[in-house]
């Protein structure tokens, strides 16, 4: 896995799995919550709100509620280990969030998963 295909459903979720060598920055909120806030406006996304918690003594999660449905990200500082989830409903390009974060972390290990929603 680790490639993306335009589907463009109405639904869309990706979900990235990213193992870095250095877990400096799972470690504290900042600077790395800002570089996910930057690519989701840069994504064309609109956020509406966000919550983010520091966990003590290290590791983070934080969600983006968004016009388009939401982004999450979770840091297992232990484990080198940070999960993203971009779910996107509308005109948003989810696929350059994942792609920015993956650049802005260069990881050692990678793994995306594309999944189409709202098929019952």
């Amino acid at each position: 896995m680790g490639t993306y295909s335009e589907e463009r459903g109405e639904h869309r979720e990706l979900l990235a799995d990213i193992t870095v060598e250095d877990p400096a920055p799972l470690v504290m909120v900042e600077p790395l919550w800002s570089a996910v806030r930057e690519a989701v406006v840069q994504s064309g996304a609109s956020i509406v709100d966000e919550c983010v918690h520091q966990f003590h003594p290290h590791g983070f999660t934080g969600v983006l509620l968004l016009s388009q449905s939401h982004v999450s990200i979770h840091t297992w500082v232990e484990e080198r280990l940070l999960l993203l989830d971009v779910q996107a409903c509308g005109d948003m390009n989810e696929a350059f969030i994942v792609e920015r974060l993956r650049a802005y972390l260069e990881p050692c290990q990678y793994r995306l998963h594309s999944i189409g929603r709202g098929q019952a």
